[in-house]
């Protein structure tokens, strides 16, 4: 069995094309640039770990996404902003594989800690906001794969828990703040594969579900908190591959949902909280490659998009919660490696933006809501 993330996927894998435009977008933006002022600076300095550590999130106390690198006893942190700024900082060197390294808020507190479990042992790095607290949280030594194990508030007191799911049972890491409280959990023994296993709130209720799809049928691991119960929803057999399919909250209703591209359809399974209502959302036939195609709320309007960048193109899939809008955002920069190249709000105004790293050169494009604005630190 294998995984939120990194970038989700579900059943019956029909590949995209790394980037094919077949049709025309409905408007291209042209791009713009920040003048080289107070907001465009060199770092002076800079360093990096592989990059399946990268991870994203609130790591400091304001509210812009940062983005972090660990290398041994070192957290290269680059905090948030107009300029980004780089904040080495020391913790334990003890970590686990990449795939079993999580970002998430373990404590409640609305930072993100860093988890990172080998064996019983899960080496957490708990944010303090300027530094981090190097500590081990003890488990015991059951785990499903790295693709059917995720980091996510399953309980819904608001800190992040671990579930991990081997068959018929789901291993479950429930934080109380200073640890974790371990349970077995039986479910049934029903997945799809890992590419296209999600873990969302798909009901609602604040706590996130698992969800593993298989062609017609999504195995659905619900939370009550303390455990999880098992139900199938059905849907209808129709997927993009698992770089193209994403869980998220597509129509604003507050209940994740799962959205599959194939060219020039996005096939969207609408949640009502109890089941999913299956729908095909046209959209321009333009995508880049999956490691540049990202769900996030690019305008604003608390729907998820969806972007796909290839060179200077960046193809948007804006949804209005009943259909995506088409459009080509254009930009004049170059990228840094998939890796290094991350959605979200970086600059704190409620848009997802697109920031990617060439080393000491962090590119900035940051959304207007109808557009980018390209600043080069």
């Amino acid at each position: 069995m294998r995984n939120a993330t990194q970038n989700l996927g579900i059943g019956i894998s029909i590949l995209l094309a790394n980037a094919c435009v077949a049709e025309e977008e409905d408007a291209v933006i042209a791009p713009s640039s920040e003048p080289a002022s107070a907001l465009t600076q060199s770092l002076g300095s800079c360093n990096w770990g592989g990059g399946d550590y990268v991870r994203t999130g609130r790591f400091s106390s304001d509210n812009r996404l940062d983005v972090v690198s660990p290398n041994g006893g070192t957290v290269n942190t680059y905090l948030g902003g107009q300029p980004f700024v780089y904040s080495p900082r020391g913790v334990a060197n003890a970590w686990g594989g990449s795939d079993f390294t999580w970002a998430a808020d373990f404590t409640g507190d609305g930072l993100t800690d860093l988890a990172s479990a080998n064996g019983g042992n899960v080496n957490m790095k708990l944010s303090l906001g300027t530094a981090f607290s190097s500590t081990t949280w003890l488990v015991p030594n059951a785990w499903g794969g790295s693709g059917f194990t995720f980091a996510a508030d399953f309980s819904g007191d608001g800190r992040a828990d671990i579930a991990s799911a081997n068959g018929g049972v789901i291993n479950y890491h429930r934080s109380t703040g200073s640890g974790f409280t371990s349970a077995a959990i039986g479910v049934a023994n029903a997945w799809g594969g890992s590419g296209f296993t999600f873990a969302a709130d798909f009901t609602g209720d604040g706590r996130a579900d698992i969800a593993s799809a298989n062609g017609g049928s999504i195995f659905m691991k619900l939370s009550t908190g303390a455990s999880f119960t098992s139900q199938t929803w059905g849907v209808t057999n129709a997927w993009g591959g698992s770089g193209f399919t994403f869980a998220a909250d597509f129509n604003g209703d507050g209940r994740a949902d799962i959205a599959s591209a194939n060219g020039g359809n996005v096939f969207m399974k609408l949640s009502n909280g109890g089941s999913f209502t299956s729908q095909t959302w046209p959209v321009a036939n333009a995508w880049g490659g999956a490691e540049f195609t990202w769900a996030a709320d690019f305008n604003g309007d608390g729907r998820m998009d969806i972007a796909s960048a290839n060179g200077n193109n960046i193809f948007m899939k804006l949804s209005n919660g009943n259909s995506f809008t088409s459009q080509t955002w254009l930009i004049n920069s170059p990228w840094g490696g998939s890796a290094f190249t991350r959605a979200g709000d970086f600059t704190g105004d409620g848009l997802a933006d697109i920031v990617t790293f060439d080393g000491c050169t962090v590119t900035l494009h940051r959304s207007t809501g109808s557009g980018f604005v390209t600043s080069v630190f």
